[in-house]
């Protein structure tokens, strides 16, 4: 039997996420959630924001803001217009649709947020009002700060609301360019966790509700995802019988990010149009001090090892057996998420750029 291998391998500085809604070959854009407040201070509201150099919005960025925010990333070469951008809270009720179209060139970032004062206001849409419950109160050992909805998984399924908030988070769809998207914000920003966040301080914060842009899908982190600061990919594909892939990988967290913990963080790879997360819970620290999880997600044998080179730098080796990643056309689309850090790279098979040491895990 013939094997045929395609191999990609790049550096990556300016990271991008093309989502599983997105046509392989289409435009390539990231899309992250955040609240912004400027009533009152805080560290934590979202950057970059209107005005900044390359941000393109239809609101005025001299408003008072205590709003949702939606941000679209061009990462590709050509423009993407966004049309019929609409936001469903708790099942569809209340949808909000208030923006124009909007046009965002190659490498600037649309920003769709209030466009009057107050008027996407969504932490006002929570199922529990002014407070979590108890079980879901920020300040549980191991929890964020955001709590509520916006929980870790473990403290979501202790909690016996883990399903309750996920029949309520909110849905994010638009037209790019004609193409339909629609995406999950799983992490619960927009809603700010199901709770109204401006009396976190009940819980010895700040009293504001701004929350940095979390990718959307991503661990909840009201500092914002953490974008790997290099991010190297080698793909092998086999066309044997028994279709597999086997993937390695070395990344960098960007300094002062902290360090990736994968026994108590979901660990998401997507290449292409295959997609497969993993629980938070699965992995286990080995005597070798790696993280190993060797298993089966719906129905497909993975195994993943996670290695630490240093405070920073992380090689991963992936396995995966009966998926067909064959017919994948370029540019091929490879996206890591472990917690709130990830990173994202578009790559052609069967070329090794120059520059790039993708060194094997084993």
């Amino acid at each position: 039997m013939s094997k045929k291998f395609g191999s990609l391998c790049l550096a990556v500085v300016a990271c991008f996420l093309l989502l599983p809604s997105v046509a392989l070959g289409a435009d390539s854009f990231a899309v992250y959630v955040g609240y912004a407040d400027n009533l009152r201070a805080s560290g934590f509201f979202p950057s970059p924001w209107l005005g900044a150099t390359n941000v393109v919005s239809e609101s005025a960025s001299s408003q008072s803001f205590d709003t949702g925010a939606i941000r679209i990333d061009n990462t590709g070469a050509t423009a993407i217009t966004i049309t019929g951008l609409t936001v469903k809270f708790n099942g569809g009720s209340p949808a909000i649709s208030i923006w124009s179209p909007l046009t965002i060139g190659p490498g600037q970032i649309g920003i769709f947020t209030q466009t009057t004062a107050y008027n996407f206001d969504s932490s006002d849409f929570g199922i529990f009002g002014g407070l979590p419950p108890a079980s879901l109160y920020p300040t549980i050992a191991g929890n964020n700060q955001i709590g509520g909805c916006s929980s870790t998984a473990s403290i979501l399924t202790a909690s016996g609301d883990a399903a309750l908030c996920s029949a309520n988070a909110p849905v994010v769809s638009f037209l790019e360019n004609g193409n339909p998207f629609s995406a999950t914000d799983t992490g619960q920003i927009l809603n700010t966790g199901g709770w109204d966040f401006v009396n976190n301080g009940t819980f010895g914060e700040d009293g504001n509700e701004s929350i940095n842009w979390n990718l959307i899908g991503s661990t909840a982190s009201r500092g914002g995802t953490n974008l790997f600061s290099a991010f190297c990919v080698t793909l092998e594909v086999s066309h044997e019988e028994h279709k597999k892939f086997e993937l390695h990988s070395r990344f960098m967290l960007a300094p002062n990010n902290g360090a990736i913990d994968p026994p108590n963080e979901t660990v998401t790879l997507q290449i292409g149009s295959f997609s497969t997360t993993i629980p938070s819970n699965s992995f286990r620290k080995t005597e070798d001090g790696s993280f190993h999880f060797d298993g089966e997600i719906d129905s497909v044998p993975v195994d993943v090892r996670i290695t630490s080179h240093d405070s920073n730098s992380y090689g991963m080796k992936v396995r995966v057996k009966g998926v067909d990643l064959s017919g994948l056309a370029d540019p091929i689309s490879v996206v890591l998420t472990i917690g709130n850090s990830t990173g994202t790279t578009a790559a052609f098979r069967e070329r090794e750029d120059e520059g790039c040491e993708c060194d094997r895990e084993h």
